[in-house]
């Protein structure tokens, strides 16, 4: 049947009902798809897990120690590890694979800001204790209802860049980037290099074809 796949695995622990449908849970799942996807993708999927409390670290850990794969266990441990529920977004997981692919150094996550005129703003990545910040500026925050509350798409942007001048006063880099340049490794690794985001000592950049777009190293 075209679009199905077929693997061998340790049975599972236990499964649900959605619908008619018999599924695996939440935690097999996201295992299964750390030892069999990209990095990207499973950890893109463990963030959203994490994030919205339907799994923890420790539950995908011992999880994994149950499956006890013969291929893909240590991916599926690396991507484990690697994923925070912090990041609130597709884009910022992409952003985070991106970094550590490139060879950055790991961003501190949700950073707040605070100034005596009253601002209690968070950013989305922030390095050398706040110095340098960034954020992933996908088109949710100015269209999704849920973000806007009601505020036209124009008003959103001139609250969004008074926000911006006000945090600029406490930092001496603000960077903005969108799925366009994450996606591109050829772009995205010098755009973050120009802006004084730091790099792993040891690390080099991947030519074009290491790191493709799609996310597989």
């Amino acid at each position: 049947m075209p679009g199905l796949f077929v693997h061998r695995t340790t049975a599972p622990r236990s499964v649900e009902t959605i619908g008619s449908l018999t599924v695996t849970s939440i935690d097999r799942t996201l295992v299964d798809i750390g030892i069999t996807a990209s990095h990207l993708v499973a950890v893109t999927m463990m963030d959203f897990a994490l994030h919205s409390g339907l799994a923890t670290t420790e539950t995908l850990l011992e999880e994994l120690a149950y499956v006890s794969p013969g291929r893909g266990g240590k991916k599926a441990a690396s991507a484990i590890y690697f994923a925070d529920g912090r990041s609130e977004s597709v884009g910022e997981s992409l952003s985070r694979v991106r970094m550590q692919q490139l060879g950055f150094e790991p961003p501190d996550l949700q950073v707040r800001f605070r100034d005596q005129q009253g601002l209690n703003a968070v950013v989305d990545f922030a390095w050398d204790a706040g110095r340098v910040v960034g954020e992933f500026d996908g088109r949710e925050k100015y269209l999704n209802p849920k973000l806007t509350r009601g505020r036209s798409a124009d008003l959103v942007v001139l609250d969004e860049k008074a926000r911006e001048d006000r945090i600029r006063t406490q930092v001496d880099r603000f960077i903005r980037w969108g799925w366009e340049m994450a996606f591109d490794a050829s772009r995205f690794g010098p755009f973050l290099e120009r802006n004084g985001v730091p790099r792993r000592r040891t690390a080099t950049f991947p030519t074009v074809g290491q790191v493709s777009k799609g996310g597989r190293r």
